[in-house]
């Protein structure tokens, strides 16, 4: 048999023109997956936060339950921890170091304790403290703004010998945290405090009839003192940070890492006592705008702040300041409910 004339079904290809409408049709999908796909992903990550808040105010719970007290927060700016003056009046650390046993981080609280309550030059303790102040907590970090590693130390002309606490080896990189303690309705600096654990000892600290908030240098607050309710004062958020110094260590806020006593690194409060004019209510991250002492975050409209209650609200950019600054302030009678705002 002749398979030669055979008949044969035509092959046919696709044309020019046909493969670029498939492209220009697989492009055009794209883009309109792509908001939806970065939207997701956002919520994800704003969801992460919130729950990093409410991890954080969980273990400030338990922490009091335990103590009996609020954490400290510390001796002064140029403190880095002593694990082996515990976790009150008498710690030099920031709260966020007296909190890590509530926070599961048992081997990063006692690392390079044993070298006795008085002594801080053991080469021991301030080798520990660099170790520990490299050492980045997920749950710490916002997911939205950075990631959780080690970034860069820079000496700040505003914050003396940022890149050596007392108590520590000079660092080159350290850990960030991208959530601060309520400090109350005005901000006050706590200053630089003592330059020895000795004098620490008997050190005129300033008073904590200066501070509104939960935290506060050499201060152990209770519920107590949380007069206007624990679901009308606010106890951890957000801090504001500029976008291009997330990974610069320049922004006095955001030099010297959680575990060390600062009183812009871990502590924030409701408005600025020496400004007079222009944005004082919380602000989303913005290019070009320093605000170191203030609330606010990355995310679009809205920024996470944890209750004294234990609970976690979403808190409007546009918030009305004289509320917000309410809401800071835990004994000064005026009741607002944060979750009808």
């Amino acid at each position: 048999m002749n398979h030669g004339n055979s008949f044969r079904r035509p092959l046919h290809g696709f044309t020019l023109v046909e493969l670029l409408v498939v492209i220009t049709i697989i492009g055009i999908l794209i883009a309109l997956l792509l908001p939806a796909v970065q939207a997701a992903r956002e919520a994800a990550r704003r969801m992460q936060c919130s729950n990093n808040l409410k991890q954080l105010g969980l273990a400030m719970h338990n922490f009091h339950n335990l103590n009996g007290h609020f954490p400290s927060g510390g001796w002064g700016y140029m403190w880095a921890p002593h694990p082996d003056r515990g976790v009150g009046l008498d710690q030099p650390g920031s709260w966020i170091y007296s909190l890590l046993p509530q926070l599961e981080q048992e081997g990063l609280f006692h690392l390079g304790e044993g070298v006795g309550r008085t002594n801080d030059t053991a080469p021991s303790l301030l080798s520990a403290n660099k170790k520990r102040m490299q050492t980045p907590l997920g749950m710490l970090i916002c997911p939205s703004r950075r990631q959780a590693i080690n970034y860069t130390v820079t000496p700040n002309p505003g914050a003396f010998y940022v890149a050596k606490p007392i108590l520590c080896d000079t660092l080159d990189v350290g850990a960030r945290t991208d959530y601060a303690a309520n400090f109350g309705e005005v901000f006050a600096s706590f200053d630089s405090g003592p330059t020895s654990v000795k004098q620490g000892d008997t050190f005129a600290f300033p008073s904590p009839s200066t501070c509104s908030g939960i935290v506060f240098v050499r201060t152990l607050f209770t519920f107590a003192d949380v007069t206007d309710g624990t679901s009308n004062t606010f106890m951890i958020g957000e801090k504001y940070l500029e976008p291009e110094n997330y990974e610069t260590g320049i922004n006095a806020g955001d030099d010297q890492g959680p575990f060390v006593c600062d009183d812009r690194d871990s502590v924030r409060s409701g408005a600025m006592n020496y400004m007079t004019s222009g944005l004082l209510r919380p602000m989303q991250d913005r290019e070009g705008y320093t605000r170191d002492t203030g609330f606010g975050g990355p995310h679009a409209g809205s920024f996470n702040m944890a209750l004294c209650d234990g609970s976690v609200d979403s808190i409007s950019y546009s918030i009305e300041e004289t509320t917000f600054r309410c809401l800071c302030n835990r004994k000064d009678g005026k009741t607002i409910d944060a979750k009808k705002l």
